[in-house]
């Protein structure tokens, strides 16, 4: 389950474990990650805590209305193993909307355009994603604007994922939403 993750950080970053920041993030989306509940690093569990309380909004993408969902904002009740449709058209909305950082995109994201009009040529929309997930077409744009357009965002993925025979894929998927937003290496 864990090594879905890594190996998806170490395709998409170059390294193999996230640094999660949520001290200084105004906006956390969690894929499969109860980091209220069960958790190895306490310090993390606070520092997502301490965020909430300065105002960062926490989104939590899971099939279960786990700890952390309870806590959130707003709890994504998403079909299970369906995280990668979520996030794939989260991008393309992102990408259609030119809401992605171009700078950063420009300068450290190799194959973007490839990227771009994989997502075009699949139909990788809200809708076909709606079909899919269970979650409905407005609501997914509008989570995908939320993302790209707050400040620090951050998208990070944990076990629930890697349950599926497309875990890794998804975890890309998650952390691609970091990479197009230029949220890589930044506070939060």
């Amino acid at each position: 389950c864990e090594q879905d993750r890594r190996s998806a950080c170490l395709t998409v970053f170059g390294h193999v474990f996230p640094m999660h920041d949520f001290a200084n993030s105004r906006y956390v989306m969690l894929w499969g990650m109860n980091i209220l509940g069960a958790n190895q690093g306490l310090w993390e569990s606070r520092a997502l805590l301490q965020a909430k309380k300065k105002g960062c909004k926490l989104v939590v993408v899971d099939p279960n209305f786990t700890e952390t969902a309870q806590k959130a904002d707003e709890w994504i009740p998403i079909r299970p193993g369906t995280d990668g449709a979520l996030a794939l058209a989260m991008c393309r909305v992102i990408i259609d909307e030119s809401l992605y950082d171009k700078d950063f995109v420009e300068r450290y994201c190799e194959g973007f355009a490839g990227f771009r009009d994989h997502l075009r040529d699949k139909g990788y929309t809200a809708e076909w994603a709606a079909e899919i997930t269970g979650i409905d077409a407005p609501r997914i744009a509008r989570l995908a604007r939320e993302f790209a357009t707050t400040k620090p965002a951050m998208s990070a993925i944990f076990k629930g994922s890697g349950y599926y025979t497309n875990g890794g894929d998804a975890a890309r998927a998650c952390y691609i939403l970091d990479a197009l937003t230029g949220q890589v290496d930044n506070p939060g």
